[in-house]
């Protein structure tokens, strides 16, 4: 274990990543776009990305240690370690996908910036689906939350009390591991959530140029897949 981003697939491997990629396939093709290139956006470990052999996909993530996960998960995607917000990509894709939340690492300037950039990479047509994370009300602050992971070998526990500071959620995790012939190991990360409402994300997009098509029920609780296309200039 070199750090907490290595417990990361341990932590939520309750989560069906092939089910839910399927469904994105299926939103996706329903939507003309069964194949070509996708742009997967705050990628993480590559979960989704293993499971759309149909594309050729992109994935971009901050985090050197998850981009090095990824690659060794799936050699034949391709992976930049690079800010969503900018990413440098100059290419175009037929689908850019923001799964789990990610979008709530982006300031709201920081979020302008990025649609504006999202919105050059996506061919005239091509389809943005967005997954917002959790909204202020669904939060119990100031509480403490548990996660656990366990095998013979291995346990886990993810810590955290969510903190609300200046408009975000303010995530200090600590992790406790104990491996078979291992001392047990503490890990801390710590991660920052901007609190949107769904609706305020939607008219943001729509802000940018993006054309609402739908929502679909999303993979969090209480959440919508929210699904646009970038408008064909003829």
């Amino acid at each position: 274990m070199k750090s907490a981003v290595d417990l990361y697939d341990y932590i939520y491997s309750w989560k069906d990543y092939t089910g839910e990629a399927d469904i994105i396939h299926k939103i996706l093709s329903s939507h003309g776009c069964a194949k070509g290139t996708l742009l997967e956006l705050a990628c993480g470990t590559g979960r989704y990305i293993e499971n759309w052999s149909m594309y050729d996909c992109y994935g971009v993530d901050l985090c050197s240690r998850s981009i090095e996960l990824a690659s060794r998960r799936n050699p034949r995607a391709h992976w930049y370690c690079t800010d969503m917000k900018d990413t440098k990509l100059t290419m175009s894709f037929d689908a850019i996908v923001c799964l789990f939340g990610g979008i709530a690492y982006l300031s709201e300037e920081e979020l302008q910036i990025a649609l504006t950039h999202w919105y050059s990479l996506l061919k005239d047509d091509g389809i943005l689906i967005v997954e917002p994370w959790l909204e202020k009300k669904q939060i119990d602050f100031d509480k403490p939350f548990l996660q656990t992971y366990q095998t013979l070998n291995l346990k886990i526990a993810r810590m955290v009390v969510p903190k609300e500071l200046q408009g975000c959620c303010e995530l200090n995790f600590s992790f406790l591991v104990s491996r078979a012939g291992f001392k047990v190991e503490l890990f801390e990360c710590q991660d920052r959530l901007w609190l949107y409402s769904r609706t305020r994300i939607q008219k943001k997009i729509e802000a940018a140029g993006f054309r609402f098509i739908e929502s679909r029920e999303s993979f969090l609780a209480a959440s919508n897949l929210l699904i646009f296309n970038r408008p064909s200039s003829f």
